[in-house]
């Protein structure tokens, strides 16, 4: 598996040198656009709806975690880590508050899985789920093609 991956240009999880070391070399993220944090609103709401049940608290979170992305970006940051830090400790301060507690996943959660949307929309993989982690990916694909298709609708 590690020689396949390692033709394929891709790291492989089992080969924990191969990925550290892509981990250590930071994911820069392209230049920021004010459409992204609509599109992050979208996919996180529409991932916790998906995974869990549909709530109204998955659309004010993700609309949370997205203002949270928009300022790290405005503020100059462009590497995911910090970007991920930025989200993952801004929901953390305001979950309690914004009353987010209903929803079945957390601050750090969502930060997280913001940064996975944020790497497949830029084109690199995400390692987080085993031997799940292709059927994940074309779940976290198909979402983004879904949010294509709805924004086309909505500007055609």
């Amino acid at each position: 598996a590690a020689a396949a991956a390692a033709a394929a240009g891709a790291a492989d999880p089992a080969d924990c040198a191969g990925v550290r070391g892509d981990a250590l070399s930071g994911v820069t993220l392209p230049p920021y656009s004010k459409e992204d944090e609509a599109w992050l609103a979208f996919m996180l709401a529409q991932y916790l709806d998906e995974e869990w049940l549909e709530q109204p608290v998955h659309q004010k979170i993700g609309e949370a975690a997205a203002k949270l992305y928009g300022e790290s970006r405005n503020a100059g940051e462009d590497d995911l880590v910090a970007v991920l830090a930025k989200m993952s400790y801004g929901l953390k301060d305001m979950w309690n508050a914004a009353g987010f507690t209903e929803a079945f996943e957390g601050p750090v959660d969502i930060a997280n899985r913001a940064a996975e949307f944020l790497m497949l929309k830029i084109g690199r993989e995400v390692w987080s789920y085993g031997q799940s982690n292709s059927e994940v990916q074309e779940k976290l694909k198909k979402r983004l093609g879904e949010y294509e298709a709805l924004r086309a609708k909505q500007t055609g």
